[in-house]
């Protein structure tokens, strides 16, 4: 149960990440690096 919530906790993490970042990085190239 545990893990699971520090799955999601991580996805979260990952999207935030993403909004603030994706601005300024190719997709694809982001993608590949996570």
């Amino acid at each position: 149960m545990l893990v699971y919530i520090y799955t999601l906790y991580k996805i979260n993490i990952i999207n935030l990440l993403d909004q603030y970042f994706g601005i300024y990085t190719n997709p694809t190239v982001r993608y590949d690096t996570v």
